[in-house]
């Protein structure tokens, strides 16, 4: 057969079959290249309709969101030059779109390319960075975006959603998780950051510690009231935020199983009425701040923050913003540490890494989500007692003072009926949860007829199958 192989001639010459496959791998990339490049083509916006962006930063985050702008046919943006200070990406182009010049170049570069707005992609970008880019994007009339570090941090795809204007507003900042939020938010650069609250003392502090200036005569400082409707659709109608974090709340237990009206009055009316503010001025981002009594609620700080959970979801029919709430637990450093029982425990976690988290799950949130952040396991407060014990040399003493009215042994993060979900960032599950609208929980309160804890059970549990023991509660309530 080998002798056979040898003596007969061949059709095609060896180097024949070689150099067709080359040819055959090379006809099937440029193929599929083309195709890509085609597809691209077809879904690319118009530069006619959509915003013309000159994106500052060439690096991995500009290639993220350049990649989710092109390829979506619907994106509001369109990215026309690049801006970058490194030399070595003075002829990089990404995706079709060249670097165009360095930071100095951008009032050159806006004109010539006839944009309408600066992006900075650049997630470190820092406070002098952003002076100087809002500088000179104002000299030729051009606004400022940015994307947010933590939105480059996530383990998923940045979208044009990610990109959004430098404003933001907090309500409740005078508190421990309102004022490190307006910390940590500050740190983002946003180009206004609004402060409200009602405790005039509590606020001149936050904005001492922002600013070294505490007279509270800065514009960006709100002294208000979010039980008061008209006032706080007056300050959104001033400030016109584009993200909200809502923090303000009655959130004692005892106080308010004492005086439930009042909890009604600012945790209930007072969400409704910033979330009437907020979708006046058609905000983009409401994070409304609960907590872990929300789930299979016992007591009326639970009921009423459960209501507000489905307050903040019943808003998202109503506007075009995303609306979500963040549920967790205890914070350490947000008050003093009480030992009522031998055998209970609490989620705790550091008022810093809390409010990170909020943060971080206030931009992944979908419409009408409540966003549970993990806070490990439950701690033992008999433990965590003995220990603080322990570090002054024993002489703590750890005094027993028995469950207070509404109060459980174990919280849960998870009401009985929840199945988080954890789809973009492995600290934060997602849960879905039943509307609720202002009118319902008007019409309820105003016949409750001196029953207001009862009424509020049912409004937080109402279409959604009950546990024994919230079932029990129910039961009592009513009767009482």
């Amino acid at each position: 057969l080998a002798a056979t192989l040898a003596i007969t001639p061949r059709p095609l010459p060896l180097g024949a079959a070689l150099l067709g496959g080359v040819v055959a791998l090379a006809l099937m990339g440029s193929a599929r290249w083309g195709w890509r490049r085609w597809i691209e083509a077809t879904q690319r916006p118009s530069p006619d309709s959509a915003c013309r962006l000159v994106v500052l930063g060439a690096g991995r985050a500009a290639e993220g969101v350049l990649t989710a702008m092109l390829t979506d046919s619907n994106s509001p943006y369109v990215p026309v030059a690049l801006l970058d200070d490194d030399p070595a990406k003075a002829n990089l182009a990404i995706r079709g779109v060249s670097v165009r010049g360095a930071c100095d170049d951008l009032e050159r570069v806006v004109t010539a390319t006839h944009g309408d707005a600066v992006l900075v992609a650049i997630p470190s970008a820092d406070r002098a960075l952003l002076r100087d880019v809002q500088r000179r994007a104002s000299a030729v009339g051009a606004p400022v975006l940015v994307l947010p570090p933590i939105a480059a941090s996530f383990d998923r795809s940045v979208s044009a959603a990610d990109v959004r204007p430098l404003d933001e507003s907090d309500t409740g900042a005078g508190g421990s998780i309102g004022s490190e939020l307006a910390r940590q938010v500050a740190r983002l650069q946003p180009a206004h950051l609004v402060l409200a609250d009602r405790d005039e003392s509590a606020l001149g502090q936050v904005q001492l510690s922002l600013t070294g200036q505490g007279g509270l005569d800065a514009a960006n400082v709100a002294l208000c009231d979010v039980r008061d409707r008209d006032r706080m659709l007056e300050i959104f109608d001033i400030h016109r935020p584009a993200v909200v974090f809502h923090a303000a709340a009655l959130k004692h237990v005892p106080a308010l199983e004492q005086h439930p009206g009042e909890a009604v009055k600012t945790n209930v009316d007072g969400t409704a009425n910033v979330l009437e503010a907020a979708q006046r001025v058609g905000v983009e981002r409401f994070v409304n701040l609960s907590t872990d009594k929300a789930a299979d609620p016992v007591n009326v700080l639970g009921f009423t923050k459960r209501i507000t959970e489905r307050l903040t979801a019943a808003a998202t029919s109503a506007t075009a913003g995303v609306f979500v709430s963040v549920r967790f637990g205890n914070v350490l450093a947000s008050g003093p540490i009480t030992v009522t029982h031998p055998k209970v425990n609490r989620y705790l976690m550091t008022t810093s890494e809390a409010v990170g988290l909020v943060v971080q799950a206030g931009v992944i949130g979908a419409d009408g989500e409540v966003l549970v952040l993990d806070m490990g396991e439950p701690v033992s407060i008999t433990e965590l007692a003995k220990q603080v014990a322990l570090e002054h040399n024993g002489d703590v003493a750890v005094t027993y003072t028995g469950l207070r009215r509404g109060e459980k042994l174990h919280e849960n993060l998870f009401a009985h009926d929840e199945q988080g979900e954890r789809r973009h960032h492995p600290l934060v599950s997602h849960v879905a949860v039943p509307a609720l609208t202002r009118s319902q929980v008007r019409d309820a309160v105003a016949h409750a007829d001196g029953r207001l804890p009862a009424e509020l059970c049912r409004l937080a549990t109402a279409g959604i199958p009950a546990s024994r023991s919230v079932t029990e509660l129910a039961a009592r309530r009513a009767s009482a």
